[in-house]
């Protein structure tokens, strides 16, 4: 995780799958090892809002 959030990582986690829950945000594979949100086996991924759901948790 972004060493900017400063909220416990519990809250951050629950956080995190509310808005996969809500479809406002998707998990994308990726490759650097520095940005993993989850892995799973060989593979990581990374969690990002959907630029098209912006709107909806008021940010641009």
């Amino acid at each position: 995780m972004p060493t900017t959030l400063t909220a416990p990582k519990p809250a951050i986690a629950k956080s995190v799958a509310a808005l996969l829950n809500r479809d406002l945000a998707e998990e994308r594979e990726i490759n650097d090892p520095a940005s993993v949100a989850r892995a799973d086996s060989d593979l990581r991924y990374r969690v990002f809002v959907i630029s098209v759901r912006l709107g909806a948790i008021g940010a641009r």
